[in-house]
């Protein structure tokens, strides 16, 4: 019965019902749009939705973990209010129409009702903390090239590469491939995904397709981004591409962990007593996000142990992030420089992104004019502006 209502609330789901969602940029002002969300939003697939949309199964899972938020933090302990108030929650979503429906879905479930639009933040590729982008630091850029060229290397051992090519060959034939398909970068995680979710919606996997086979193109697309965004540590760049690429994201998170169990001592060990601070904070990301997270962070531990024995090696600061990404790579000093392979090879190499956006180069420039200044608890802080920012109890940081 409860799947039921649950499935009846999904189909409901729409941009009337859903929760409104204001969202602003990381200084406070209006958010750039998303060149590459809307390229793909205004592609259409021929059963007629768009590309990187939010499907209703996804609209489902949104309202599900809404409604579970709900049912533990309000109904059972009590820790957030029944009615949403000013300041109870703070959230930043990557500018993806997906990540923007999801963190939606995840608020209508939580707050259902709710008509006043919710302060939102995100970003341009230049401030994202929610994803790799090496247009800010070219260092990234060179360690996952680094990368790329191991994982080439490895596919094409004498070992691998005649299984490997057998399963192209036969999954080209399955899928009605176009030729030279296996070209393209991340091709493998491009067909994990699709049967990945044609299984999650019920759909028909393709006729012929092995249980064998489905099992290598898991291992194989595993192995792929694997090797872009979450390399193990005993990977020769894997410590250095989980701090260049997600060190600022972990140094927000541990200082909201840490302002939030000072204010619960403050206050007698009443957590998220504090009124100044946020109780709940909410991350809309990708799995990208969450699979660099889960290789630095493969246990829960208490605070102190989590960040001085876990996390400390990877942490950077706003300022150690801009320092570690234009000063040359000490981490690995038998690769290139990024100005100096670039102009080896005579032009500009490719960037690694997931959206188009600039808005870093604006804010910067704004910022030097004195025209915006980034609000308290949307970025990185320095140790000392931390400490600071504890003494008076924050919002937190997104």
């Amino acid at each position: 019965m409860q799947r039921r209502l649950m499935i009846g609330a999904a189909a409901a789901f729409s941009a009337a019902t859903a929760v409104p969602l204001q969202l602003f940029d990381v200084n406070g002002g209006p958010p750039v749009p998303n060149e590459h969300d809307q390229k793909q939003v205004s592609t259409k697939l021929a059963g007629g939705t768009s590309k990187g949309e939010l499907t209703k199964l996804g609209q489902l899972q949104a309202l599900e973990l809404g409604y579970w938020l709900r049912q533990q933090y309000i109904d059972t302990y009590g820790f957030l209010p029944a009615s949403l108030k000013p300041g109870v929650v703070a959230a930043r979503t990557t500018n993806f129409s997906r990540t923007r429906a999801t963190l939606a879905g995840v608020l209508t479930g939580l707050y259902p009702g709710v008509t006043q639009p919710i302060p939102v933040t995100t970003s341009g590729d230049l401030d994202e903390i929610l994803y790799a982008d090496t247009k800010r630091c070219p260092h990234l850029k060179v360690l996952m090239q680094a990368s790329e060229a191991m994982l080439k290397a490895s596919w094409e051992s004498p070992s691998r590469a005649q299984g490997i090519k057998q399963l192209q060959q036969q999954l080209t034939q399955l899928l009605n491939l176009p030729e030279g398909a296996w070209d393209k970068r991340w091709m493998m995680s491009d067909v994990h995904d699709a049967f990945t979710s044609l299984a999650a919606h019920g759909k028909a996997l393709p006729h012929g397709l092995t249980e064998e086979m489905k099992e290598a193109v898991d291992r194989l697309a595993t192995e792929e981004i694997s090797a872009f965004i979450c390399p193990a540590l005993v990977d020769e760049h894997g410590h250095a591409v989980l701090r260049l690429s997600m060190g600022r994201l972990l140094d927000i998170l541990l200082a909201n962990m840490e302002t939030a169990a000072a204010a619960a001592a403050a206050a007698g060990g009443q957590a998220g007593s504090s009124s100044s601070h946020a109780k709940l904070m909410m991350f809309s990301g990708h799995d990208s996000t969450i699979m660099p997270l889960l290789t630095a962070n493969p246990t829960l531990l208490e605070l102190g142990t989590f960040k001085h024995e876990v996390l400390a090696p990877f942490i950077l600061s706003e300022e150690q992030h801009a320092q570690a990404c234009s000063m040359p790579i000490s981490h690995d000093s038998s690769l290139p420089h990024p100005e100096g392979d670039e102009a080896a090879n005579g032009k500009p190499q490719e960037e690694f992104s997931m959206a188009s956006g600039g808005a870093g180069q604006q804010q910067q420039q704004q910022q030097q004019q004195g025209e915006l200044q980034p609000p308290p608890g949307t970025q990185a802080l320095s140790q000392s502006q931390r400490q600071q920012q504890q003494q008076r109890q924050p919002q937190g940081k997104l």
